[in-house]
């Protein structure tokens, strides 16, 4: 279905209708329906966890970056404080350490302003 997010907003025998966060109405046949994998992120919980990339400059302390992601996490309204936050050092790319944080949200359209939120307070820390 080429990366559609949305809602079903109507299922009917031979397509199937998304509402999309741009607020419009996709119609995919369902015959492409069934040959896709499709992520339900609302059934049976809409818990989910999200995984936010970091590169920080090389010679960067890790344990600084440790401390300065659990905090900024900690202060980010719509994170949840369990299952608890991570932070891992996940490889040394051409420019840059790269690391991520990982944190859950309780309901996945949370996702992108937690996103955001992460993204503007490190701009202000690193």
């Amino acid at each position: 279905m080429g990366g559609v997010y949305g809602d079903v907003h109507d299922i009917k025998p031979r397509y199937t209708r998304i509402k999309t966060l741009n607020n419009t109405i996709i119609t995919i046949p369902n015959a492409k329906v069934i040959n896709e994998q499709i992520i339900n992120y609302s059934v049976p919980d809409t818990t989910v966890r999200v995984k936010i990339p970091v590169g920080v400059a090389y010679g960067t302390d890790p344990k600084k970056v440790d401390e300065i992601l659990l905090e900024i996490a900690d202060k980010t309204p719509l994170v949840l404080k369990e299952p608890k936050v991570l932070v891992r050092f996940i490889e040394y790319a051409a420019s840059s350490q790269n690391f991520e944080i990982i944190v859950w949200v309780k309901h996945y359209d949370d996702r992108h302003p937690v996103i955001d939120h992460v993204f503007r307070e490190i701009f202000f820390e690193i």
